[in-house]
Order: C-alpha cells, then sequence, then structure tokens
C-alpha cells in the first residue's frame, strides 16, 4: 500500500508541473483576449471570481455540506441576444467532505480541483441597460489534481480514483452595480470519483458556493 501511495503522489506531482503552467498561461490570455473585444464591441466581459464553497460528499457517510472550501479564478462572458449571455470560467476550487463535531474521530476527503464551468444565463430587471438579476444553467467540467484522505473506508482504494469530473451547474446572481456582483451556485456531480466494492453508493461530489464577481 506504501508503494502504490508514493508512486500515485509522485505521479501527481509530475502532472501538476505541467497541468499549473498551461493554466496559468491560458488564463492569461483568456482575460486579456475578453478585455481587447470588451473595448471593441462592448459583447463581451472579463471578471475575477472568489468565494467560498460548502460541500458534501455523497455515499462517505460524513456530515452533509459540512466542509468548508474556496474558489477562485477567471471568467469571460459573451453577450448573445439582449437577454443571454454565455459564460466560460477557469477555476482553482478546494472542496470534499468531513465528519461532523459528533463523530467519534475526525475522518475528512479533501479534493484541490481545476475546474472549467460553461453555462448559460438569463438576465431579467434592467436598470439603465443593465441587469440586475440572472439565472444561470450549465456544466461544470473539472480535474480533480490532488486528493488527501483521513478515512480507512477510502484510504486502500485511492489509486482508483476517477480524476475527471462532470457536474450540473445551477445558479442565481444579484449585480449590484456594473462591476460587483453576489452569486449563489449548486453544482451536483453526474459522475462518481470513486467506486468502492461492496459499497452500494458511489462517491459523488454535491456543493453550494457563494461568489463574488468583479466585472471590468
Amino acid at each position: 500500500m506504501e508503494s502504490i501511495s508514493l508512486t500515485y503522489y509522485i505521479n501527481e506531482k509530475n502532472r501538476l508541473k505541467f497541468i499549473n503552467p498551461f493554466i496559468f498561461f491560458l488564463s492569461i490570455f483568456l482575460l486579456s483576449s475578453a478585455i481587447t473585444s470588451n473595448a471593441q464591441e462592448n459583447v463581451f466581459s472579463a471578471s475575477i471570481i472568489a468565494g467560498p464553497i460548502f460541500s458534501q460528499v455523497r455515499g462517505d457517510d460524513l456530515a452533509g455540506y459540512h466542509k468548508i472550501g474556496y474558489s477562485g479564478g477567471i471568467g469571460i462572458s459573451y453577450r448573445l441576444v439582449n437577454r443571454w449571455e454565455t459564460h466560460l470560467e477557469l477555476l482553482y476550487s478546494h472542496a470534499g467532505s468531513r465528519s461532523s463535531i459528533f463523530f467519534p474521530k475526525d475522518r475528512f476527503i479533501d479534493l484541490n480541483l481545476a475546474q472549467i464551468p460553461l453555462y448559460f444565463s438569463y438576465l431579467t430587471w434592467w436598470d439603465n441597460g443593465l441587469a440586475k438579476f440572472q439565472f444561470d444553467g450549465g456544466i461544470n467540467i473539472s480535474r480533480i489534481l490532488d486528493i488527501n484522505v483521513d478515512y480507512n473506508k477510502i484510504e486502500p482504494h485511492l489509486s482508483e480514483v476517477q480524476k475527471n469530473d462532470l457536474s450540473l451547474l445551477l445558479g442565481f446572481g444579484l449585480w449590484l452595480n456594473q462591476h460587483h456582483g453576489i452569486f449563489g451556485r449548486y453544482v451536483r456531480s453526474f459522475t462518481p470519483f470513486l467506486e468502492i466494492p461492496n459499497e452500494a453508493i458511489p462517491l459523488k461530489l454535491f456543493y453550494l458556493s457563494l461568489q463574488y464577481h468583479y466585472r471590468f
């Protein structure tokens, strides 16, 4: 088991050396492109995104939405028609689950994720040419960059973790003015990241997030 864990750790370290620079440079490129396009046509906009996550893992027998994590990154938006926008974001998120304070021993599952939310928004309640509210729906594509576990039911199966995840994304946002917005988001995985033998429920990530968006 120690040999498998060490190999898993080394492989993940090597992957991160390539993934992190790629995400960084792609983020800079998309952000600069969006700002340039925004200045020219006013149909593109770019945002900086940050906020807490309240997550759980379905099937782990631990507390629901008890793990507090965080998410941050950038996004670009494109105005399709008067009341509809499409969005692409690049986020780094820390989520997972942990036992409640009443559990006999502390247990946790920590997941570090690179995420690409792709979704549409319906804009409403216009004021001086700007939408006050938006309703979001789409998908969230994730890659598990790192997993850290203190849970004897899961530790023997770390080498079987599925790295890629596809999730449903639903959200609601309030724009306070042209630049500042507050958003709530619900994300529910379609695919399990681990199926443990003899366990009826595969492990899937669910979370609620509260986000602050600064729009350029």
